[in-house]
């Protein structure tokens, strides 16, 4: 540093070494963060308080204030209650990024919790649980549990808050210090507002940590919810009643007590606690049976609603959204006059949009004239989408109301009317027509696009509006207008006198820079027209010119791929072609219900929040992150360290003591299988099946090495179940699934029989409640185990092995051994579906059997009962090898055996022998093939006649074995 200044003055540069030139180095201006460091070390109350507001507005910003953090932490001691609020804002922004020194105001914190305010009390307790510093929260559990007893009710409202805050950041501490306890006594607490938090606490926790019993309402309970919903705030009172609405009541009566108490927060001025009470009334509908109240609801139900549609567009939005819900649910369900929903100029755009669908679907007989006319006056709005919109809702009518539909079309030819002319006949323009002679307005061209839906729902009854339609071909400029009027064109081409001159002058003009759509309209059109005219050389002509155009100038494939497929039908065979292009169009409808039932079953518990809203479940925009999820069991183990500490299943050595320990486990969730009932789903069953009966599932090694173990038990470090290793099927698609997609295979690996399942949701509503039933089948084939799968999400995937038992009582002998039914069930039904077994490897027993024990057998038969197939000219027997239990072979005959695994003794005898053997033999003989013309093994199956039914399966078997 010397050396530098030494060199800067012998070359004559100032340095700040030297007092005369120290003025270069010295700035006149001290800066703002001087400044706030002075006054925030002020002796004066008011100037540290300022200076701390103005820290907050430069963090607001985004300004960088962290500079001054040891000047914020001072201002901690001060009386001033305003003050301190400030500076506990600061520290709250500040506690993730500086955590080091946060620490510094625990004392503060410490010190304020035993302050005679109980205000400041309060404070630092919300304060310290708002701190996401992992180093304070060994300090907060003193300062909270004397909040949770203070004596004043304001701080143990607070301090019920912060529970749930500090569950959210250490779940295991705030169990171990018996603050969920503590929450659940705070239930009974003589302060309506500390019982409401208590419940918002103790909700949220049971959510995170996916534990029903940490918040269960019981009778005391109820009451005390019920009273203080009487007392507490409008936000203490939503609380109250979204817990109430997630309740199962014990009974009938409690649920309509429930009811009257809620009905008077209908009238309530805000407007949270009237959709909650909304939400709560609308699910408890289904618990009650006393009608009157049941039609009591449905007429208090739509009042609020209205009035909260009268209130800032938003919450208007909020109401429109549910409305939709309800009317998708049961549209006598709400009595709302229909003029409530028309536009008011001043309504934004998106409370226009709402209001125009609900109008479409509220449309009678009675108000038919009336809408129309209204919807006419909203066509000619400035708002382009708006207009749009409009014009839309009078085609939905026109489909949906076949007795309006003509009224329906007259108003749209009066609005096409209205905003266009003709240039050339003189007539004057109307107001908002735009330039003549240009292009059409957005009014034409969606009526045009609306018009071509109505053809399509009621073919032959409008043509009258063809001619003015087509007035306008030249005017449009949108695909979708274009391409709808150019298919009425092609449409109705036998009952338009110039179709080939419209359609060879939007051809001539733009065909090769047309969008695909037109250019796909144009195409078809052309063909329609040559189909259903006479074949004229200058329709013949026209319509190869399209489609060599299209095949050789248009870059799209699809309409290339199109124009090939048209001229090769046309070439090959026209009545094939007149049948494909001229066929019968499918009828097309507009459901006025947009809402699928199973969702708008679930959007009724979520009437008020976003999923109302967005029209969605929860699941679909909201990640579930249950942080705290088994600690509250995990506290109930003795072995707390095993809990925490979980080893690798695939590192496990199941030859020590662990083994027992699993055996332990899995003794006690057997224990708890057992009580829950098999559900009977296939009905024909008749016979219950013992879930636990299943001997226990061997280890084994997959094709990856690692372990494997199957338990019939599924708690929370359940066995890693095997992966299927053959293909699955479908065995339930989308279509007859509702929405839910079963994919399946059925394998045996190392003497167990599994049946891997994939399910798929492709619903917007979660699935759960699943179960599996199997019907009686020849291998007495049932599930091991209930059928445990977490709720499907939305999209979502859930992959299950099933190990299957063969039980005596599920056997059942028949027409087709290889076919066995199955029924699975959900939250939404029950499917059906047929499993055809196509491996009999996993059901064959082999054990080595000896010659004597074939003769046994074979004396045993009744030859003139038995069941007999016989297959000839087989090249190598040798593929039955380990497949089949042999007990003779050789170059010129055989016999085998095959038992198979079912609950009663299955056997079928195998002989044969070679086309080209001299042996004789009784067994290996057969009369009818002896002289067989096809050179290779001659085979005979037999079985006893009562296995009759298993032989095909049997045989398709050896056939693929022996291909």
């Amino acid at each position: 540093m010397s050396y530098a200044i030494t060199t800067a003055q012998r070359l004559g540069i100032p340095t700040f070494s030297s007092p005369k030139n120290s003025r270069f180095f010295a700035s006149s201006r001290k800066g703002e963060s001087f400044e706030l460091k002075s006054d925030l070390n002020s002796e004066y109350k008011d100037k540290r308080r300022d200076a701390v507001k103005r820290v907050i507005a430069n963090m607001t910003v985004g300004k960088d204030m962290s500079a001054l953090f040891a000047d914020v932490l001072k201002c901690m001691h001060t009386d001033d209650l305003p003050l301190k609020k400030l500076v506990y804002l600061y520290l709250i922004n500040h506690a993730k990024t500086q955590p080091e020194l946060v620490i510094l105001a625990v004392n503060t914190f410490v010190k304020d919790v035993d302050d005679p305010n109980p205000h400041i009390r309060a404070l630092a307790i919300r304060t310290m649980g708002c701190l996401k510093a992992d180093k304070i929260l060994d300090y907060l559990v003193d300062p909270l549990r004397k909040g949770l007893s203070d004596e004043d009710a304001y701080v143990r409202k607070t301090a019920a808050i912060c529970v749930a805050k500090l569950f959210d950041l250490n779940p295991k501490a705030t169990v171990e210090n018996g603050f969920i306890t503590k929450l659940q006594e705070m239930l009974t607490d003589p302060n309506p507002m500390v019982v409401a938090n208590s419940v918002t606490a103790l909700a949220d926790i049971k959510d995170a940590s996916g534990d029903p019993d940490i918040f269960v309402i019981n009778g005391p309970i109820l009451h005390k919810m019920m009273t203080a919903l009487n007392e507490c705030t409008e936000w203490g009172q939503t609380i109250v009643l979204e817990t109430l609405a997630s309740y199962e009541p014990s009974s009938t009566s409690e649920a309509e007590q429930i009811v009257e108490k809620v009905l008077p927060r209908l009238s309530h001025k805000s407007s949270a606690v009237t959709m909650t009470a909304i939400r709560l009334l609308l699910v408890y509908m289904d618990k009650i049976n006393d009608t009157d109240m049941k039609k009591q609801i449905t007429k208090k139900v739509s009042p609020p609603l209205v009035s909260i549609m009268n209130q800032i567009p938003e919450l208007a939005y909020l109401a429109l959204r549910n409305i939709k819900i309800l009317l998708n649910k049961d549209e006598a369900m709400l009595n709302l006059d229909l003029r409530l929903f028309f536009c008011q100029y001043t309504d934004p755009p998106y409370v226009k949009m709402e209001k125009m669908d609900l109008i479409a679907g509220l449309t009678s007989d009675q108000n038919v004239d009336q809408v129309l006319s209204e919807l006419k006056e909203y066509a000619n709005d400035v708002d382009v989408d708006f207009s749009r919109k409009a014009i839309k809702v009078i085609g939905s009518i026109a489909v949906r109301m076949e007795t309006a539909s003509e009224r329906c079309v007259n108003a749209l030819l009066d609005l096409v009317k209205s905003k266009s002319w003709n240039e050339e006949e003189g007539q004057p323009a109307p107001a908002g027509a735009g330039e003549p002679g240009l292009k059409a307005s957005h009014v034409v061209q969606e009526a045009v696009t609306v018009i071509k839906n109505i053809f399509r729902k009621y073919p032959n009854r409008f043509e009258a509006v063809i001619p003015i339609l087509c007035d306008h071909m030249d005017q449009l400029d949108e695909p979708s207008p274009k391409a709808a009027l150019i298919w009425i064109v092609g449409e109705y081409a036998e009952r338009i006198e110039d179709t080939r001159e419209i359609l060879q002058q939007v051809f001539e003009d733009t065909f090769k820079e047309e969008h695909p759509q037109v250019q796909s309209a144009i195409l078809t059109a052309m063909v329609k027209m040559y189909l259903k005219g006479d074949g004229g050389a200058e329709e013949t002509q026209l319509v190869k010119t399209v489609l060599q155009t299209a095949t050789k100038y248009v870059e799209n494939p699809d309409i290339r791929d199109r124009a090939f497929v048209y001229l090769r039908l046309l070439a090959i065979d026209p009545m094939t072609a007149k049948q494909i292009v001229l066929a019968r169009k499918p009828p097309f409808s507009v459901d006025s219900r947009t809402l699928s039932d199973p969702l708008v079953k679930e959007l009724i518990k979520h009437i008020g929040c976003l999923a109302s809203v967005y029209h969605e479940v929860p699941t679909k925009f909201v990640s579930s992150d249950k942080r705290g999820a088994g600690i509250i069991g995990l506290q109930q183990d003795d072995d707390d360290d095993e809990a925490e500490d979980a080893p690798n299943l695939l590192d496990l050595d199941f030859g020590d003591a662990s083994q027992d320990k699993a055996k332990e486990k899995g003794k006690k969730k057997d224990a708890q299988v057992k009580q829950k009932p098999v559900i009977d789903l296939l009905g024909g069953i008749g016979d219950e099946v013992d879930s636990t009966s299943s001997s226990p599932m061997p280890t084994r090694t997959n094709q990856h090495g690692g372990i494997h173990h199957s338990s019939s038990g599924s708690d929370t470090a359940s066995m890693v179940r095997p992966r299927a290793t053959v293909e699955k099927i479908v065995y339930v698609d989308q279509e007859h699934g509702e929405g839910m997609e079963v994919l399946g295979a059925i394998e045996k690996i190392d003497g167990t029989i599994y049946m891997e399942l994939d399910f798929v949701n492709y619903t917007q509503v979660p699935m759960s409640e699943f179960g599996v039933q199997f019907n009686k089948n020849a291998f007495g084939l049932a599930p091991a185990e209930l059928l445990d799968i977490e709720e499907i999400l939305p999209d979502g995937r859930r992959r299950v092995s099933l190990p299957l038992n063969q039980l005596t009582e599920m056997s059942q002998v028949t027409a087709a051994a290889h076919l066995f039914e199955v029924a699975v069930k959900n939250n939404v039904g029950v499917y059906y579906f047929r499993i055809q077994l196509v491996d009999l490897s996993m059901f064959i027993e082999t054990r080595g059997r000896k010659e004597r024990w074939w003769a046994e057998k074979d004396g045993d038969m009744d030859l003139e009962g038995c069941v007999e197939k016989k297959m000839v000219g087989i090249q190598d027997v040798t593929k039955l090898n380990g497949k089949v239990d042999m007990v003779k072979a050789s170059n010129e005959q055989l016999m085998a055996v095959i038992e198979l695994s079912t609950p009663h003794p299955v056997v079928f005898l195998i002989d044969g022998k070679h086309s080209g053997s001299s042996t004789a033999g009784v067994d290996l003989l057969f009369d009818d093939l002896g002289g067989s013309d096809q050179s290779g093994w001659n085979l005979r199956i037999r079985c006893a006649s009562a296995h009759g039914s298993y032989m095909e399966f049997v045989e398709g078997s050896l056939r693929n074995w022996l291909r």
